[in-house]
């Protein structure tokens, strides 16, 4: 899932231990947040300036209607979603830590192993789906979580 660190990053998230992951107005990153089961585990990439996956989450609570779609004062309504239709989604997601090294997105266009990861792909994409391989790899390639961190 990627976020801007300066508007909800993974210390926020941290901060809260389970936080609403909101606000996502794509169809296809709205489908893959509907696909997240419960304790599935989300990789934090900060976009911005230094892009790159910092950390790891987990589903605390599977896609539920995004209240804010309802809101007429918040910049994520959506005037055609309804509560009887609603158009997008919401998760809460539990910080599980930090990795000891962020894997930046530079590392990730130069390694031929990750070609076909779907972030790689979709650029734009704020929550892109992540095979097993490609899990393990970017772990591994992060060195794990920063001791004392589940």
């Amino acid at each position: 899932m990627k976020t801007e660190p300066e508007e909800y990053g993974l210390h926020d998230l941290k901060a809260v231990k389970v936080g609403r992951w909101d606000g996502v107005r794509n169809y296809k990153a709205r489908n893959n947040m509907q696909a997240c089961l419960q304790d599935d585990q989300i990789l934090i990439y900060h976009s911005g300036k230094n892009p790159k996956i910092v950390g790891l989450a987990k589903v605390a609570r599977t896609a539920y209607p995004d209240p804010a779609q309802f809101d007429s004062e918040s910049d994520y309504f959506d005037a055609k979603a309804t509560p009887e239709k609603p158009r997008w989604v919401a998760l809460d997601l539990e910080c599980v830590g930090e990795l000891k090294s962020p894997v930046s997105l530079a590392t990730l266009k130069a390694d031929t192993r990750f070609q076909e990861m779907e972030m790689l792909r979709q650029t734009r994409l704020s929550v892109a789906e992540v095979d097993q391989n490609h899990f393990d790899l970017i772990m591994n390639l992060g060195s794990g979580l920063l001791e004392g961190e589940a």
